[in-house]
């Protein structure tokens, strides 16, 4: 699959969107079938809770750095992004990892929480 750096982007900032929406269905079916077979709805929903606090509800999104290559990169994998999700304090990230399944964008891996 051709993508841009921009479309990935924006899958990525609108995936963040989802889970800061608690839309955890909608943002649970932009996985890849490979993170979920890794991982349950409710595991992901349960790892971002534990990053969020009161003044992150429906936060502020910020899609920061992406890297085309990174240690472990694997194939299929495009890109790695890192999105903030502010509030009026304090704020959260998520690191995600965009890869090409069916001809579409799906996030393959995400890790929660600031590095």
């Amino acid at each position: 699959m051709e993508s841009t750096v921009q479309q990935q982007k924006n899958f990525t900032a609108k995936f963040a969107k989802k889970l800061a929406s608690r839309d955890y269905v909608s943002a649970y079916a932009m996985t890849s079938l490979n993170y979920q077979h890794s991982t349950t709805l409710e595991e992901m929903s349960d790892k971002f809770e534990m990053i969020m606090t009161p003044d992150l509800n429906n936060g502020k999104i910020i899609v920061g750095e992406y890297m085309e290559s990174w240690p472990s990169k694997q194939a299929g994998e495009l890109g790695w992004v890192y999105v903030s999700i502010g509030g009026d304090i304090y704020s959260e990230a998520i690191v995600v990892v965009v890869c090409s399944e069916d001809d579409q964008l799906k996030i393959n891996a995400v890790e929660f929480g600031r590095p």
